[in-house]
């Protein structure tokens, strides 16, 4: 049984408090004692049956997902299957090869230090399409275009964050 005591201001005693049974009825403490254990909880077969769902879902994901985890082992970084079971690709001039080459080394150079301009990544993307198709005037114009482009944002690296004076 829980009582509560107020402070006599008198003679500094406790004394039982006029509110012990207001206070503990609102909490529902009458018969009970202060810190009575939680009850066990007993499994149920409901309890087993979801363990057993549960266990049987997330293997099947697991299944699935190992499954999948095979279909690139073969293949170069980022390339898809079908890009890489592809027959050979039409041929294009061996200038637009090299500027393509060199547009795609200015790009990955620009990504590695946050240079990279929007446009040209969108210039390099249009030049690689443009050699699937074998377009080589298209891969030439595309190529050097994102070589120009990176090479304006690697140059704006180098300029202050504020200017200064005239």
């Amino acid at each position: 049984m829980v009582v509560i005591y107020q402070s006599d201001n008198h003679g500094g005693r406790l004394t039982p408090g006029r509110d012990a049974a207001n206070f503990a009825s609102a909490f529902n403490l009458l018969g009970r004692t202060v810190l009575q254990p939680a009850p066990e909880r007993h499994t149920t077969r409901g309890d087993k049956k979801m363990s057993r769902i549960l266990l049987a879902l997330t293997s099947a994901a697991l299944l699935g997902l190992a499954g999948c985890s095979g279909l690139y082992v073969n293949q170069p970084a980022g390339q898809p299957a079908a890009k890489a079971a592809e027959p050979g690709k039409a041929a294009i001039s061996a200038e637009a090869q090299t500027a393509l080459t060199a547009a795609q080394a200015d790009v990955k150079t620009a990504k590695a230090k946050n240079a990279l301009w929007t446009t040209a990544e969108s210039a390099l993307k249009a030049a690689e399409t443009a050699a699937e198709k074998g377009d080589s005037a298209t891969v030439l114009k595309q190529a050097r275009l994102a070589s120009d482009q990176v090479k304006k944002g690697l140059a704006q690296l180098d300029y202050p964050i504020l200017k200064i004076g005239e």
